[in-house]
């Protein structure tokens, strides 16, 4: 179960968070889950809580990215979700890009410059990561085949990205859904 507090400010927010896990949490061994946007701020909460009730206990706070490492494990795509994530995607662009960019103009003229291919390689596995969280269905769309309607300059894109996803060997939208249905599945209080 997630539940989501906003505040118009820190001050606003942590009490009501408070009162949320106190009238949630009942039990002296009852766990809940808090997600942060970085650990910072989730030792700063934990503070700011314990401040309140005096106590944080069996009250976690996680980034979203240890959120999601959590439940790519519990979804068993722990690896994938890590490759997707790390340098190997970057590794498995720069080991197709060439194959790709004697297709593509445009990208080709890009990585030939010296000392380019890696950097480049770098910022693309940023982009497709980027579009798998803002836009999951356009990299599903490429996936399948259907590179839609792009300027010529951006035309390499969807054959890169299915080109990357071969070499990793497992497809990036089927790594997600995953992840979203172990979401489904957790027992633990989440606010």
């Amino acid at each position: 179960m997630l539940q989501v507090v906003v505040g118009t400010s820190w001050r606003a927010m942590v009490p009501e968070l408070a009162a949320a896990l106190r009238n949630s949490l009942t039990s002296p061994f009852s766990r809940g889950l808090v997600v942060v946007d970085s650990a910072g701020s989730g030792r700063l909460l934990s503070q700011s809580l314990a401040e309140i009730d005096g106590i944080a206990a069996g009250v976690e706070t996680h980034t979203v990215s240890q959120l999601t490492a959590q439940l790519a494990a519990t979804a068993g795509v722990a690896e994938q979700w890590t490759r997707w994530r790390g340098s190997r995607l970057v590794t498995a662009l720069a080991e197709v890009v060439e194959a790709v960019a004697s297709e593509y103009a445009p990208l080709e003229a890009f990585i030939r410059e010296p000392g380019r291919k890696l950097s480049a390689c770098a910022n693309i596995a940023r982009l497709f990561q980027s579009y798998m969280e803002q836009a999951p269905s356009v990299t599903e769309q490429w996936l399948a085949g259907d590179d839609g309607h792009l300027p010529p300059h951006l035309e390499w894109q969807p054959a890169l990205l299915r080109a990357a996803c071969d070499q990793l060997g497992f497809n990036p939208v089927e790594v997600f859904q995953n992840i979203i249905e172990a979401a489904g599945t957790l027992q633990t209080p989440t606010w």
